[in-house]
């Protein structure tokens, strides 16, 4: 075939799944009050992690009036959080650039603007963090059909 067909109907059903609807409540109840902008990769080089905490890092600098008011929450499936191959950054180096901007523009008792968790994942963990997601930042730089732009669109 020289195409794709998503099982919207299917999609549809999943995101009314107490799991997500959990999960996604889960979200906003923890970022309560702020715009998220969420990210949901896998750990390799073509995901753009390092590029995606530098831009936001870049933002907070330009756009003082948004400090208070977005996080970013980067998901990371844990299954490849192996940094020993080739050409990837360290898991550590991904939470030192969190830390610091987090140090820069996170105001005490607020929370931090960028959170990093590593986790298993699953189609409902993805969809729920999807479906809390207000702004989506995908800065995949080669992932061939890329699902998740969709399912946030969905979600």
């Amino acid at each position: 075939a020289d195409h794709f067909a998503i099982p919207y109907n299917h999609l549809l059903r999943k995101l009314s799944d107490e799991k997500v609807l959990d999960r996604a409540a889960s979200i906003r109840k923890e970022f309560k009050g702020k715009t998220i902008i969420g990210s949901y990769d896998r750990f390799d080089c073509f995901s753009g992690l390092q590029l995606k905490l530098a831009i936001f890092h870049r933002f907070l600098l330009e756009y003082r009036s948004h400090r208070r008011t977005v996080v970013l929450v980067q998901y990371i499936r844990s299954r490849f959080t192996d940094s020993k191959r080739r050409g990837m950054v360290a898991l550590e180096e991904l939470q030192r650039m969190a830390d610091e901007t987090n140090k820069q523009f996170a105001v005490p008792g607020e929370g931090p603007v960028v959170k990093i968790v590593v986790e298993e994942t699953s189609r409902e963990k993805q969809l729920g963090v999807l479906m809390a997601t207000d702004i989506l930042l995908d800065t995949s730089t080669n992932d061939g059909l890329n699902l998740i732009p969709f399912n946030f669109y969905a979600a």
